[in-house]
């Protein structure tokens, strides 16, 4: 048999002490890196004002650095 749940569901906790989730929402949406207003650190503030991290299928899977940080991502340009 296959586990097929998709809820939100709590993975673990960080080392700075936010939740790790994933990889669901409450919805039961998929959390994809980019498309789900992630920031750097694959986190970004739940429906209650909490710092939350997701655990993804793309990199940096679960924490990308300890958060929040710059969303929605630090790129270079050039000029």
């Amino acid at each position: 048999s296959t586990w097929t749940s998709r809820t939100l569901t709590l993975f673990g906790v960080a080392k700075d002490g936010h939740l790790i989730y994933g990889p669901y929402d409450s919805s039961g949406t998929q959390i994809t890196t980019p498309g789900s207003n992630l920031d750097i650190c694959n986190g970004k503030f739940d429906s209650n004002g909490n710092y939350v991290y997701y655990a993804t299928d793309t990199f940096p899977y679960l924490t990308g650095c300890f958060g929040p940080g710059n969303w929605p991502a630090v790129t270079p340009t050039c000029t």
